[in-house]
């Protein structure tokens, strides 16, 4: 991996002197890197974009972690200003990719710098190709038809068992699939989940959380009173 990162615990190094002592970056030995919630934390990406051909490349950047409030990125070999915010073009969205071109015979150093957010630092760096990327997104967007269609089917069974026996067991089940589901294409960012102002998406992210361990432990709980499956301890 060309990753590099430098973790700014008291967020007070100054761009001039990152982009200036690139020994003080650490080479990634992960595919992501995470940092625990302190404020106010910086977290600086750093890695080399190449283009050896005879025209321009474009490339696909994919910060993989939906929360991430502020991206900032720097390009040292940039004609323009050498560092400008990352605004999503769907402000509500929680992830976007980022798309930038490469000129022919260059070497750029990108660094991306990223607040911290009330979610802790998160990061994996993603480089695709356009066709690459789309076709993925398209596989994925269809594996997530497949998951929601199986994940509903469970769900509705559970709960027409909740409805005829009343056993609360099913009902803490059914809870609990239905709140990981819904985190997990949260996490995938999923379309119906882009118009959440990012505030109210960090809510419900702790919610959903919250409620898959509430539901799993009940379910849990409510299963082993149950007479027919009660261990002999």
């Amino acid at each position: 991996s060309k990753l590099a990162y430098y973790f700014d615990k008291k967020a007070k190094l100054r761009e001039e002197n990152i982009f200036s002592n690139p020994e003080i970056f650490t080479k990634s030995q992960t595919e992501a890197l995470s940092f625990k919630h302190t404020s106010p934390a910086r977290l600086w990406l750093r890695f080399p974009l190449h283009n050896p051909t005879d025209v321009g490349v474009e490339k696909i950047i994919e910060y993989n972690y939906p929360l991430a409030k502020e991206i900032i990125l720097y390009s040292l070999s940039s004609e323009e200003a050498r560092g400008y915010p990352y605004r999503k073009i769907y402000p509500n969205s929680l992830s976007e990719p980022i798309s930038l071109t490469i000129p022919a015979h260059s070497i750029r150093y990108i660094f991306m710098k990223i607040n911290s957010s009330d979610m802790g630092l998160l990061a994996k760096i993603i480089l695709w190709d356009p066709d690459a990327y789309y076709l993925h997104n398209a596989k994925k967007q269809n594996a997530i038809m497949l998951f929601l269609g199986a994940i509903l089917t469970l769900v509705l069974y559970n709960f027409s068992l909740f409805l005829l026996t009343k056993d609360s067991a099913y009902f803490f089940y059914f809870l609990s699939v239905s709140a990981y589901s819904a985190l997990a294409l949260f996490m995938e960012s999923a379309s119906f989940f882009n118009n959440f102002p990012i505030i109210l998406s960090i809510h419900f992210l702790h919610l959903l959380v919250y409620v898959v361990y509430v539901g799993a432990i009940s379910f849990t709980i409510s299963y082993l009173q149950m007479q027919t499956t009660m261990p002999n301890l």
